[in-house]
C-alpha cells in the first residue's frame, strides 16, 4: 500500500469518528448549558397526595393517653417525590409520647410500687407522672368474707402471674431477655416472695400455654429464678386467647390462690393473637377481670402488637396498665433499672 493510500484510510477513519461523536458532544453541551431543575413547593406537593386521617383503631387508646397511630399518603410521581426528599408513604406516631425515662418511672410507680408496695403509694406520691386522679380504682377481687379480708386493696397479699410470649415472632435469645426482665422484677422490684406475702406463677405461651409453675410452687425468690431459667423456648403463633383462658386455672385454690389476695397478671407479648384464634382474647380477659377479680397489666414489645387488642385486655385506666416498648432490649434495660417497691 502506498503512502497516499495509508493517508486516505486514516483520513476516512477520522471523519467517521467525528461524525459519530458529534451528536453525543452536542447532547453533552446542551446538558451542561441547561438551566438547573428547580423543585417548587407546588411541584413537590403535586408529587404526593394528602395524608389520610390518623388510624381510627388507636383513637380510643389515644383518648386514654397511650398507644400508637398511623396514617398514609399516596405517591403520584415517584421520581419527583424522591427528588423533593418526600420519602415514605406511611407515618407513625407514639400517642403516649413517653420517653424511656418516663416508661421506667411509670412502671415503677403504677406497677411495682402500687402492686407490691402495699401502701397505696400512687395515691399520695407528689411526683406522679400523670394526672394524680388516675390510679387503680376497680377490678377488685370478689371477697366473700369481708370481716376477714382488708378492704384496702393495697393491704392484701398479692397472687401474681407473669405471662411471657414465646412465639416464633421472637428469637430464642429475645425470649431469654424477656425472662431476664421478669427476673429483674423478682430480684429488684418485689420485696419478698413467700407463701405468706407475694406468691408468683409463670406461664409461657405460643401455640399452647405452658404453666411453668403455679402460685404454691415457690416460697422464695431463688426458687422463682431457678424456674425462670428452666423455661424452654418453643416458637409458634401467638394464641393469646388460649393463654388467657388457661390463666383461669392458675387463679384457683388448687393452684394456690388465696381468697383475700390481690390478683395480678403481667402479660408480655410481641404480637397479636386475633389472627390465629376464633375467640377474641378480650373475652377471656373479661372473664378474668370479672369472675376472678384479676388486675391485668400488659407490655407490648415492637410495633407488631395490636394496640386495640391489648387495650381491651388490660384493666382500666389504660394509661397506667398498658405500656409499649420499642425493642426487647429496651424492655430488659428498663426492668434492669427497677428499684424495690416502696411501702
Amino acid at each position: 500500500m502506498t503512502r497516499f493510500g495509508s493517508a486516505a484510510i486514516l483520513l476516512s477513519f477520522a471523519l467517521i469518528t467525528l461524525t459519530e461523536t458529534a451528536p453525543a458532544q452536542t447532547a453533552l453541551d446542551e446538558l451542561v448549558d441547561r438551566e438547573p431543575i428547580s423543585f417548587s413547593a407546588e411541584a413537590c406537593s403535586a408529587a404526593v397526595g394528602g395524608w389520610s386521617p390518623w388510624s381510627s383503631k388507636a383513637e380510643n387508646i389515644k383518648e386514654n393517653g397511650c398507644g400508637r397511630r398511623r396514617r398514609t399518603r399516596p405517591v403520584k410521581d415517584n421520581d419527583m417525590a424522591r427528588n423533593c426528599g418526600l420519602h415514605g408513604v406511611e407515618q407513625k406516631e407514639d400517642c403516649s409520647k413517653l420517653t424511656k425515662k418516663e416508661k421506667l418511672v411509670s412502671l415503677q410507680y403504677y406497677f411495682v410500687n402500687d402492686v407490691f408496695g402495699r401502701s397505696g403509694i400512687i395515691r399520695r406520691h407528689k411526683r406522679s407522672l400523670f394526672d394524680p386522679s388516675i390510679f387503680f380504682r376497680g377490678d377488685l377481687p370478689a371477697i366473700t368474707d369481708t370481716d376477714r379480708c382488708p378492704e384496702d386493696v393495697a393491704q392484701r397479699p398479692v397472687d401474681f402471674l407473669a405471662m411471657v410470649d414465646k412465639s416464633g415472632g421472637m428469637s430464642r435469645r429475645h425470649f431469654r431477655l424477656l425472662l431476664r426482665s421478669v427476673g429483674f422484677l423478682v430480684q429488684k422490684g418485689i420485696p419478698q416472695i413467700s407463701l405468706d406475702t407475694t406468691r408468683m406463677a409463670l406461664m409461657t405461651f405460643a401455640n399452647n400455654p405452658t404453666i411453668e409453675f403455679n402460685l404454691k410452687a415457690c416460697d422464695n425468690s431463688s426458687c422463682v429464678m431457678e424456674k425462670l431459667d428452666g423455661a424452654v423456648f418453643r416458637g409458634g403463633v401467638t394464641r393469646m386467647a388460649t393463654a388467657l383462658d388457661a390463666a383461669q386455672t392458675v387463679f384457683t385454690e388448687e393452684s394456690g390462690m388465696r381468697s383475700c389476695s390481690r390478683r395480678v397478671i403481667l402479660l408480655i407479648t410481641d404480637g397479636s393473637g386475633a389472627r390465629y384464634e376464633e375467640a377474641m382474647p378480650q373475652q377471656y380477659a373479661s372473664n378474668l377481670k370479672g369472675d376472678k377479680g384479676v388486675e391485668i397489666f400488659a407490655i407490648g414489645v415492637t410495633d407488631l402488637i395490636n394496640e386495640n387488642e391489648l387495650a381491651g385486655i388490660v384493666s382500666t385506666p389504660t394509661l397506667t396498665h398498658l405500656y409499649y416498648m420499642d425493642t426487647v432490649r429496651q424492655t430488659r434495660r428498663i426492668f434492669k433499672r427497677i428499684k424495690p417497691a416502696q411501702s
